[in-house]
């Protein structure tokens, strides 16, 4: 937990993060129109600051305590620490639950039981961005953090998900996945 404190979020900067959110919030709010959503992996808010923005009630939850307690108030209220493993919310609380750029942090063995954890509070969605080796766009960036412990293929997620009777569609090799319930 200590390798996700506040220099750790200084290394990644600003603008990737905040035009990914931009990018997956518009995404969100044009094609799946939730009125609410749980960031798990919320980092220091851009998903939630630009989905509130566009009028969907946002909620956050990261590992990092130093990552909330660099948020603004207004953010730092509607956020809180906790794991993927165990999310303090219950059952189809949110419309919608984005996970981006964390499931490689996750160790192998602890996969399923995120994905479960993630889909357990979702009702409808679920918005996974991974960091996927054959990526065009990851090139080797994902070397350069070594906090970065299950960087698979993208083949690799789509058998995960399929082995666990997952229904989702998926955007090839850019490691961009939506789990979708009934």
């Amino acid at each position: 937990m200590n390798s996700y404190d506040k220099n750790y979020f200084i290394k990644r900067g600003k603008f990737f993060p905040l035009l990914k959110a931009l990018v997956f919030v518009l995404f969100i709010k044009i094609f799946l129109r939730p009125k609410s959503l749980l960031d798990v992996g919320c980092a220091l808010g851009e998903m939630l600051q630009l989905a509130s923005k566009l009028g969907i009630k946002s909620w956050g939850v990261d590992i990092s305590r130093a990552a909330i307690s660099q948020m603004t108030p207004s953010l730092r209220s509607r956020c809180q620490v906790g794991s993927i493993l165990s999310l303090p919310f219950k059952e189809g609380s949110f419309d919608i639950v984005s996970c981006l750029a964390l499931l490689e942090h996750i160790r192998e063995e602890d996969t399923e039981k995120a994905l479960r954890e993630v889909l357990r509070v979702a009702k409808k969605y679920v918005l996974l961005q991974v960091c996927v080796k054959d990526s065009p766009f990851e090139g080797k960036h994902y070397l350069l953090d070594s906090t970065h412990v299950n960087v698979r293929k993208n083949r690799w997620w789509v058998e995960k998900f399929n082995d666990l009777g997952l229904k989702f569609k998926t955007i090839p090799q850019a490691g961009v996945f939506l789990l979708y319930k009934d």
